[in-house]
């Protein structure tokens, strides 16, 4: 698919961007770094959602993890 890229970024920005902002309200710094992080991750779910035309579904993303996976193994 054309927006498999922007899926997996999605997850990899969204889960650093969370886990960089609960740290940082734990050790009572400023959060900026995960809140700027995750949204990015906002970006490429909203990018990948426009490549889709709208046709976007909870379903399409393991499906996009596994055929990136199966690029990189072929390569």
């Amino acid at each position: 698919m054309q927006y498999d890229y922007q899926i997996v970024a999605t997850i990899f920005f969204g889960v650093l961007g969370i886990i960089g902002a609960l740290s940082a309200m734990v050790d009572r710094r400023s959060p900026l770094a995960g809140v700027t992080l995750m949204l990015v991750a906002a970006g490429f779910g909203y990018w990948a959602w426009v490549l889709s035309e709208g046709t976007l579904t909870m379903e399409e993303i393991p499906s996009a993890l596994f055929r990136i996976m199966a690029s990189i193994l072929n390569n």
